[in-house]
């Protein structure tokens, strides 16, 4: 008779002693305000937000319109309308790109008035995740688009900002870039790029990839310049997965009375009154048709309700211990930026003579350590510092890592060292 494995048998997989080291993947342990705010939301209000009248769908529409002015808050947006809810960041940041490109055959189209029939051009990096380069290269494939990458200090793993302006010229649609590399945890100069845009009075706009910033780093879309921000709710933001956002400037999508500069991707309901078969022209509901991930509201909200305090701070700490111990030894190093107020806790590690795979490998099986090798989806990234192909292990400390799990991380590896 076969067996088969019941998802009680996988959920109850002994994780109690695992050290996790892969927060820059996803969070984990969640903030305690996740578990209670689904529980608490699927016993009590699970119904479909702005479709109905009765106690529970309001009480669900209420939740949704707290957590959205809770992440406006949290970015500086002008106005909670402008965050639009996504299943996660890449969602978010394929909903930018091919919104806002689609919208190129439109004569309303505002890129065309000075594009002058010429190819539009994105700016970007080659520290980006693939979440970024992916739909750009989709895009270049179609015909679209055309784009310049540009490379980062190999040293520093840092891009320079006027580097990037310097390849803006009058085809530049967008530059896209991240506020917080994946590979090696460096903070990038977004508010300096933003700020030189419109100095220049650049007609680009801003994309930032917050996948590793939102909940980590502060942010404010308004000193940045940015026109767009991406960010996952299941990262710093200590949520669950299948929920995040993209904030939407007033440059990059007006209001109902301004020119069809996005399109819309999916269509069907969104809760509104409008008898027409065209989407909304408003914010957010133009691009939330249908039912919204309202479990994975209410945990997010949870998630902001209950986040420790301090986060990064407790992070670059032990980011500061473990680039202390590898200064200490001839055959680990550290990759990226030094100064560890440059950077969030994510800490990438090269040891010499031994392939990240298997120091990953070992750190599991042996130790019950959880890390993440490779590429890390940016292989630009490692070449860009010299790590590639094999990349390198990155070692991600979260706000509930302690000093004893930091110590355990030292001496597992260190014991792979010795051989």
């Amino acid at each position: 008779m076969t067996q088969t494995t019941s998802a009680h048998d996988i959920t109850n997989i002994n994780t109690s002693k695992m050290v996790y080291f892969d927060n820059a993947a996803t969070s984990w342990p969640k903030a305690p305000g996740v578990a209670e705010g689904i529980t608490r939301f699927l016993a009590n209000d699970a119904a479909n937000p702005g479709r109905s009248a009765h106690t529970m769908a309001v009480a669900t529409h209420t939740m949704i319109k707290m957590l959205r002015e809770r992440l406006a808050a949290m970015i500086n947006a002008e106005g909670a309308d402008r965050v639009v809810l996504t299943p996660g960041c890449t969602d978010a940041i394929n909903l930018a790109f091919h919104s806002f490109f689609g919208a190129a055959d439109s004569e309303q189209w505002p890129c065309r008035a000075w594009l002058n029939g010429a190819r539009p051009k994105v700016v970007t990096t080659m520290l980006e995740h693939k979440a970024v380069r992916r739909p750009l290269a989709d895009l270049v494939n179609q015909g679209v688009i055309d784009v310049d990458v540009v490379p980062c200090d190999q040293v520093t793993g840092v891009l320079n900002a006027d580097a990037i302006l310097a390849r803006v010229d009058e085809r530049t649609a967008i530059v896209a870039m991240t506020h917080v590399s994946n590979v090696v945890g460096t903070i990038q100069p977004v508010a300096a790029v933003g700020a030189g845009l419109r100095a220049s009075n650049s007609h680009a706009l801003l994309l930032v990839d917050a996948a590793q910033s939102m909940g980590a780093v502060p942010i404010d879309v308004q000193a940045f310049g940015a026109d767009f921000l991406a960010f996952p709710g299941h990262k710093s933001l200590l949520g669950p997965t299948g929920i995040g956002g993209l904030y939407i400037s007033p440059r990059a999508f007006t209001d109902d009375d301004g020119p069809d500069c996005m399109i819309t991707l999916c269509q069907g309901g969104t809760g509104g009154g409008v008898d027409t078969m065209d989407m909304p022209r408003v914010l957010p509901r133009r691009f939330e048709a249908g039912t919204p991930n309202t479990v994975g509201c209410a945990g997010l909200l949870g998630a902001l309700e209950t986040a420790p305090p301090d986060a990064l701070a407790h992070e670059r700490r032990h980011a500061q211990r473990l680039m202390d111990w590898a200064a200490s030894r001839d055959d680990v190093r550290v990759i990226g930026v030094q100064d560890v107020k440059q950077r969030t806790g994510v800490t990438l590690l090269v040891l010499d003579g031994h392939p990240s795979d298997d120091v990953a490998t070992q750190l599991n099986e042996r130790f019950n350590i959880a890390c993440r090798a490779g590429e890390h989806c940016a292989p630009d990234a490692h070449r860009a510092v010299g790590t590639s192909p094999d990349g390198g292990v990155r070692l991600a400390p979260g706000p509930y890592t302690t000093d004893d799990e930091i110590e355990q991380a030292i001496a597992a590896l260190e014991a792979i060292l010795a051989g």
